[in-house]
């Protein structure tokens, strides 16, 4: 296997933003699947997951608060109002900041450990390293922006000092990251940076295409087949191709249906997939048997109970070719 073959990762607070705001995007889903399979250790500082949680954190109590406010509002006009005086007055019941921010951590907590995601603590010494690179303009800082400006890339600098630790100890170390300074400074200490999911699934897997490849052109290669021989077998090979072009034909659509409604879905579980292709009349083991040829192809992954695309670009074609009818069948149920 190649020794450019990923199996540690470090992400970066601009691509944990990509996953969403449920970490559901198809690809990053995948990334988790073979963490849990212990093929791929992933790294997220702390200054990153907290981020990421307080961010999502703010958002949810932006809406708490407007719906409260809101209804405050209401309260006050109520009084006011003819048509509703001699009304019992409404109630509201809502959490607080304080409820919504312990749950938010036992949340991120317990997603981090069933994903097998680790959390990298902040050192005991990362605060005099971070602030010794600020003052002396070390990267991640930019020396070409204003000092007021640099203050920015604090929290970047916390996050570079953990990469340096992490390579130090896995020399293999990749890192998901497109904010551009630390970046920039990552790839400077020899670490391999990629900017989307998508591309490391792809290096990920390039090995093993590699590996099926050179055994297949090994296999021909050392295979010596006789001219009659050769004549006889293409003829054979021949008809036994037009004996399966039938069988193959009546599943050639199906293919294309599932991994439509696979992309179109996201990560659609066994149970939804099966049960909407079955209100098209396609028998469940039928669907099963061409899902199951779509994982051992590569194209869809099974994580057990869900389906996920491992080649987007497919199943958004693919999806946009089923689309009206997934829609129909959703609002028939």
């Amino acid at each position: 296997m190649s020794d450019k073959t990923i199996t540690h990762l470090l992400i970066d607070t601009s691509c944990l933003w990509d996953a969403g705001s449920d970490f559901n995007h198809s690809d990053f889903r995948m990334l988790l699947e073979l963490s849990k399979r212990g093929e791929l250790k992933i790294f997220i500082p702390h200054i990153v997951w907290e981020e990421r949680r307080t961010q999502l954190l703010e958002k949810l109590c932006g809406k708490v608060r407007a719906l409260s406010e809101s209804f405050e509002e209401l309260k006050t006009r109520s009084s006011e109002n003819l048509l509703v005086k001699g009304l019992i007055p409404p109630t509201l019941t809502i959490w607080n900041k304080a409820e919504i921010d312990a749950k938010s951590k036992k949340v991120m907590a317990d997603f981090a450990a069933e994903n097998k995601i680790i959390i990298v603590p902040l050192a005991h010494d990362h605060a005099d390293r971070a602030w010794e690179r600020y003052f002396n303009v070390e990267p991640p800082f930019n020396p070409a922006v204003e000092r007021e400006k640099r203050r920015r890339d604090i929290p970047d600098s916390w996050i570079f000092e953990v990469a340096i630790d992490l390579h130090r100890r896995h020399s293999g170390l990749s890192a998901l990251c497109h904010d551009g300074g630390l970046s920039d400074a990552i790839q400077s200490i020899g670490i391999r940076v990629f900017k989307e999911f998508r591309q490391v699934l792809t290096e990920i897997e390039k090995p093993v295409i590699d590996e099926v490849a050179a055994k297949a052109i090994a296999t021909q290669d050392t295979v010596s087949v006789p001219i009659q021989e050769k004549s006889t077998t293409a003829i054979s090979e021949s008809a036994l191709e037009l004996a399966l072009e039938k069988a193959r034909r009546q599943f050639k659509d199906l293919d294309t249906k599932i991994l439509g409604y696979v992309g179109y879905l996201g990560t659609p579980s066994k149970d939804q997939l099966f049960t909407l292709l079955s209100k098209l009349g396609i028998p469940v083991e039928t669907a099963k048997n061409v899902t199951e040829r779509l994982v051992i192809a590569g194209i869809i992954m099974d994580t057990g109970n869900h389906y996920l695309s491992r080649n987007k670009e497919a199943s958004d074609l693919a999806a946009t070719s089923v689309e009206p009818e997934i829609i129909q069948l959703l609002e028939e149920m």
